[in-house]
């Protein structure tokens, strides 16, 4: 069966320089350290937001078993 269709190569596919262009500037980017800094920012701000989340999970757990505490000693009171 023949290919549907030849892949272009080398200076036949202008596309591909301007890939590698790209690569290329997105290495670099990865290299330098503004982005070191960004990663090590966003990485801080995860673990805080995963231990707030956390916070918050205990926070409301606890608030409903005070809640069902409540509802208990509301039905151990006798009727009016």
């Amino acid at each position: 069966m023949p290919p549907v269709f030849e892949m272009p190569k080398g200076e036949n596919f202008v596309e591909m320089a301007q890939i590698s262009a790209i690569n290329k500037e997105i290495k670099a980017l990865e290299r330098s350290e503004t982005f070191a800094h960004l990663k090590k920012q966003e990485e801080f701000i995860r673990e805080d937001s995963k231990a707030s989340v956390q916070a918050l999970k205990v926070s409301a757990k606890a608030a409903s078993a005070k809640r069902k505490k409540q509802r208990e000693e509301a039905n151990q009171l006798p009727e009016l």
